[in-house]
């Protein structure tokens, strides 16, 4: 009787299963998850020849003691979100810091 082990992988924050999709085993049968493919978006209008886009999201440096690289769908949109305010503040703050340079001129 042969007994198989199914392998999962997990949200490295939530703990939240990543969909089987993406996981996959290399030539020696070793299992691991597909990240670039787990991360990249399709376009349904190519931009410059482009199909898809890679969204990488990864919470903490890589030398913080906590670092979470592989995250579900919940957790990326969330710390994107996030990511995304703090381009627009710089981007705003960006914009009135020229506005004041004209304002000096």
């Amino acid at each position: 009787m042969s007994v198989t082990t199914r392998t999962t992988y997990n949200c490295d924050f939530c703990q939240k299963e990543l969909p089987d999709d993406y996981a996959t085993t290399d030539g020696n049968g070793k299992g691991y998850y597909v990240k670039k493919a787990h991360d990249t978006i399709p376009l349904e209008t190519p931009i410059a020849g482009c199909t898809g886009f890679v969204v990488e999201v990864t919470l903490g440096r890589p030398k913080d003691d906590h670092h979470f690289t592989d995250l579900c769908d919940e957790c990326r949109l969330k710390f994107l979100r996030m990511a995304v305010e703090h381009l627009e503040a710089k981007v705003a703050n960006k914009g009135a810091d020229n506005e004041r340079k004209e304002a000096n001129v």
